[in-house]
């Protein structure tokens, strides 16, 4: 510093001594107190002290700006864990004093201590210049808040955090100024979330329909983990979430029984009564709803047993006789008519289901006593199927499966678990089927959904500024009317190249001549029409 005409390089060094204590963005006390022997000056500190006295006198200790004794070498070099657990209890000392207690204050933007914002921590990379100071709202009696001003606003900024760093800002809430105990948040917490809904069940004081149905961690029969849900049908609020690990029980395979069991007893404890349980045709729970709780009326969602009887009808006429496959969808869809129009009368269900042998034949009249005739009016002249033939039997099979016609009787008049696949595709948001998760991460996934699920499940549809409900058309995979052009395409080009060097040789010609996008060769219906055709089942808006 003294030297004339000095002009500093990147390797100079200044010493510590010409800066004031507060121009570090740690006290040297401080830092030295707990091992830092390197010190980090703030953003733009400039030197104030110049006494030039001398500093290597023989005899005598070399003089700092502040006296402090120095540690052992054993403890200068501690662990890191241990110097940042000292140093957030030095920097969680620092409050400003309200009405004689201590109390903490805030800074906006980031939502901590204004000691550590002030000293710019080494955890966050970038320089802060704190708000004008505030107070946490008094709280009354009735854990009402006073009306007081909110804190002054903010530009938002960008801050890189590490997560160490991060949980200490969490400790303190912003609002009450109380500390806040995150392992509880992160538990319990999310256990005893339903307990609103639950009370207010107990408050209308009548018996809940309830829909249950498990969610496997992977595709096929050796998954890891299976969670069970319990759903109210008429709120559409998810009441429980059960995460069942395979080694709990015998096999994969008995992970959904166990899902169930558990979560009857939870709503047991919390003084729920059911009425009526909706579930998919799984034999254990069959069994044991038929033998251990008959004060519980056990239905079968229509969706799950519709989309089996499609699937066999679309196998037989891929495979044995084209005309079923062409009467599959029908059928289906007859299914729905026949449990949403009988009121839970099982046998008037039954005697519709029949009927429709004799429809696809173009009889209809003498089905049964229940249902004598079709309902319907004259129609037009369709590709029937003759009695006797190889479709008629292959469609009768199907039909008049013997579990098939059982479990026909029992099919939901009125509430289905539609709503609950929606809850399973926002699971599959958080915890999706490709990527494995450790049993506390695959639980707190799942609670997280199903808190999601319930904050929104009251929303309603979605309207333009003219107050009219919005629309989307979706192409489903499952139509197959796309699927299989797509098919057809890649089949096409491969016989015309031959080999990959051919392929290779084309690419480019290929390119200037893409084809047009698979969905724009399918027949397009104005938004219009289709929403006039939309029905949904069961006659609900």
């Amino acid at each position: 510093m003294k030297t004339v005409n000095y002009w500093p390089s990147k390797h100079s060094k200044l010493c510590e001594r010409h800066f004031t204590p507060d121009s570090f963005i740690i006290e040297p006390s401080k830092a030295r107190s707990i091992g830092y022997t390197r010190l980090q000056l703030k953003k733009n500190a400039t030197p104030s002290i110049f006494d030039y006295t001398p500093i290597n006198v023989k005899g005598q200790k070399r003089k700092t700006s502040e006296a402090s004794p120095c540690l052992p070498k054993q403890c200068r070099s501690s662990k890191a864990l241990e110097k940042r657990r000292a140093l957030d209890d030095s920097v969680s000392e620092e409050t400003s004093t309200v009405d004689g207690e201590d109390t903490p204050t805030f800074e906006i933007s980031t939502q901590t201590s204004y000691g550590l914002v002030k000293r710019r921590h080494v955890s966050i990379q970038t320089e802060i210049h704190p708000s004008s100071e505030w107070t946490p709202p008094e709280i009354d009696e009735n854990n009402n808040l006073d009306n007081q001003e909110s804190p002054p606003s903010h530009h938002s900024r960008t801050f890189i955090v590490f997560e160490e760093f991060l949980d200490q800002l969490l400790q303190f809430c912003t609002i009450c100024g109380r500390k806040c105990d995150l392992k509880k948040t992160c538990g319990k917490g999310l256990e005893s979330s339903p307990n609103a809904l639950f009370d207010l069940i107990r408050r209308q004081n009548e018996a809940v329909v309830v829909g249950g149905d498990a969610r496997c961690c992977s595709p096929g029969h050796t998954a890891k983990y299976g969670s069970y849900s319990l759903m109210d049908l008429e709120l559409g609020q998810i009441l429980d979430v059960k995460l069942i690990q395979s080694n709990e029980v015998r096999s994969s395979y008995w992970m959904e029984m166990e899902g169930l069991l558990r979560c009857l007893q939870k709503l047991k404890e919390e003084g729920v009564v059911i009425s009526d349980l909706v579930t998919d045709r799984h034999p254990q729970i069959k069994a044991y709803m038929k033998k251990e709780r008959t004060d519980i009326n056990h239905w079968f969602d229509v969706w799950h047993v519709a989309k089996g009887i499609y699937k066999k009808l679309e196998t037989v006429g891929k495979k044995k006789c084209e005309l079923v496959g062409d009467w599959a969808r029908s059928v289906s869809n007859h299914l729905y008519w026949c449990a949403s129009s009988s009121d839970g009368d099982g046998e008037l269900v039954s005697e519709k289901w029949l009927s429709v042998l004799n429809h696809i034949t173009n009889v209809h009249e003498g089905h049964g006593q229940r249902f004598p005739k079709c309902l319907h009016g004259e129609l037009e002249d369709r590709d029937w199927i003759k009695e006797g033939s190889l479709a008629f039997l292959e469609m009768e099979k199907v039909v008049k499966g013997k579990l098939l016609v059982n479990d026909i009787k029992k099919l939901s008049p009125a509430e289905q678990t539609s709503a609950r696949e929606s809850y399973h595709h926002v699971v599959f948001h958080f915890a999706p089927k490709a990527l494995h998760f450790f049993y506390a991460p695959m639980k707190a996934r799942l609670y997280i959904a199903a808190l999601l699920f319930n904050e929104n499940s009251y929303r309603d549809q979605a309207v333009n500024k003219n107050g009219e409900p919005i629309y989307s058309i979706s192409y489903p995979k499952g139509r197959k009317d796309y699927v299989l052009v797509l098919v057809e395409e890649v089949v096409k080009v491969r016989l015309e190249l031959g080999s990959y060097g051919n392929s290779r040789s084309n690419r480019e010609a290929a390119m200037r001549n893409y084809p047009a996008p698979i969905a724009d060769s399918y027949p397009h219906v104005p938004k219009t029409e289709l929403v006039e055709r939309h029905i949904c089942r069961f006659n609900k808006k």
